[in-house]
């Protein structure tokens, strides 16, 4: 049986404020850890190994409201005061154990997994301007396109970068009023996190967003204006072609991706380059 890690217990008081949060502290400076451990400490990365985290923390009777969080990469779930989580990894991971009542909280203990490589999976790096050119395909055959069909147009190039937190898209656009007299300004900002799911790559949007640009004069004397482009943009962008794009988009990347392996992890460096774990 391998070692198990055992971590030492240490609490470390994150800032509260407002009235009764050094009470709230003080309660939870009543909790104990008796545990916190992962079994086995190691594993290997993108495999079907498992790695067992388990946790007991004693409580006292003035402590049966507080609230218990495994947290790791910026999330976290409630768990409760003992339990056990079975986890599959495809890097090295730290779990924290954190306890909060109303306006105080403390990270009772830390675990880290270490992920090992796995001789079944080799890494591929996709260079910035080859994701680019994918991405700028399907924006293309999908944004300008298909919104021909609306009476949207495009007004220039679009703008998309690679960054360590997603593609960034700007696609400029235009569309005519009612009378197809004044022509409207259009745009739309997207971000998209690659985000790895099911040997697949996921994508989904953590920002979108559509602006019209109208001259000063529409508001006051040219509501209707307002409401037409408007009901265009909430119908036939954000309605219709939002949400084509980004499966058209996720097909095109998964098939320049994968080559018929399974994609455990990605990675984008500053430079816009992605590195893919395949194994």
């Amino acid at each position: 049986m391998q070692e198990k890690l055992q971590e030492s217990i240490k609490s470390q008081a994150r800032p509260s404020n407002g009235p009764g949060s050094r009470h709230d502290q003080d309660l939870l400076d009543q909790l104990t850890l008796d545990s916190f451990t992962a079994d086995p400490p190691t594993i290997p990365a993108c495999s079907s190994e498992a790695t067992t985290l388990s946790w007991h923390v004693t409580e006292t009777s003035e402590t049966r409201n507080v609230q218990f969080q495994l947290e790791s990469g910026g999330s976290g779930f409630n768990v409760g005061p003992v339990g056990s989580l079975t986890v599959q990894l495809a890097a090295p991971t730290t779990f924290n154990l954190v306890a909060s009542l109303r306006s105080a909280s403390s990270v009772l203990g830390s675990v880290t997994i270490n992920a090992v490589p796995n001789p079944a999976c080799s890494e591929q790096t996709f260079p910035q301007e080859v994701v680019k050119a994918a991405v700028k395909q399907k924006v293309v055959d999908t944004f300008v396109k298909k919104l021909e069909a609306h009476n949207f147009k495009s007004r220039g190039d679009s703008t998309i970068n690679v960054a360590t937190d997603g593609v960034h898209i700007q696609v400029p656009l235009t569309h005519p009023d009612p009378a197809n007299v004044l022509t409207i300004n259009v745009d739309v900002d997207m971000t998209l996190p690659l985000l790895v799911e099911n040997c697949t790559l996921r994508l989904t949007y953590s920002h979108f967003a559509v602006s019209a640009h109208y001259p000063p004069w529409v508001n006051l004397f040219a509501p209707g204006i307002v409401t037409f482009i408007e009901l265009a943009i909430s119908n036939d962008i954000e309605g219709k072609i939002k949400p084509e794009f980004v499966a058209e988009l996720q097909d095109a990347m998964n098939s320049l991706m994968l080559g018929g392996r399974c994609l455990c992890h990605t990675q984008t460096n500053s430079y816009g380059s992605v590195t893919a774990t395949l194994c």
